[in-house]
């Protein structure tokens, strides 16, 4: 009766210890694959933090152009305005000589 129950008790202990190989197997594989997402997962983030940089930077010179844009654009303004007052002249001496013309004659 000892003998019996001491084999059952070795045989589930066998059949435990490999179930808990197997486990280990497994948890073995798991492990490795989490080592590749982990490390796909760090160049992923090197990859964005390049394009984040890259982002930046390209934001930056955008706005230098985009303030650059808006000085001439101010400058083209002023130039117009100052055209504007040059042809008024313009015409006004036109006017007056015209008009100066038609009293001589």
């Amino acid at each position: 009766l000892l003998s019996s129950r001491l084999d059952s008790l070795f045989s589930r202990l066998d059949l435990l210890s490999s179930r808990l190989d197997s486990l280990f197997s497994r948890l073995d594989s798991l492990s490795s694959r989490l080592d590749l997402l982990s490390s796909r997962l760090d160049s992923l983030s090197s990859r964005l933090d390049l394009l984040s940089s890259r982002l930046d930077l390209l934001s930056s010179r955008l706005d230098s152009l985009s303030s650059r844009l808006d000085s001439l654009s101010s400058r083209l303004d002023l130039l117009s305005s100052r055209l504007d007052s040059l042809s008024s002249r313009l015409d006004s001496l036109l006017s007056l000589s015209s008009r100066l013309d038609s009293l001589s004659s």
